[in-house]
């Protein structure tokens, strides 16, 4: 089941994993160094493409 992150919640994990419910969405915790770094520069991108500086 594709779940919004609000519900990927440890305990709802737990819960789904005991009645053999997989559960897909983002991963919990925080984001990758290298996820951070490519949204930055696409945004940055999009910043210079509209002229919004």
């Amino acid at each position: 089941m594709l779940a919004d992150k609000i519900y990927l919640t440890r305990e709802n994990l737990k819960y789904c994993k005991e009645r053999g419910i997989s559960l897909t969405g983002p991963k919990l915790g925080r984001p990758l160094q290298a996820r951070i770094q490519r949204a930055k520069a696409y945004r940055e991108a999009g910043c210079r493409r509209t002229k919004c500086h």
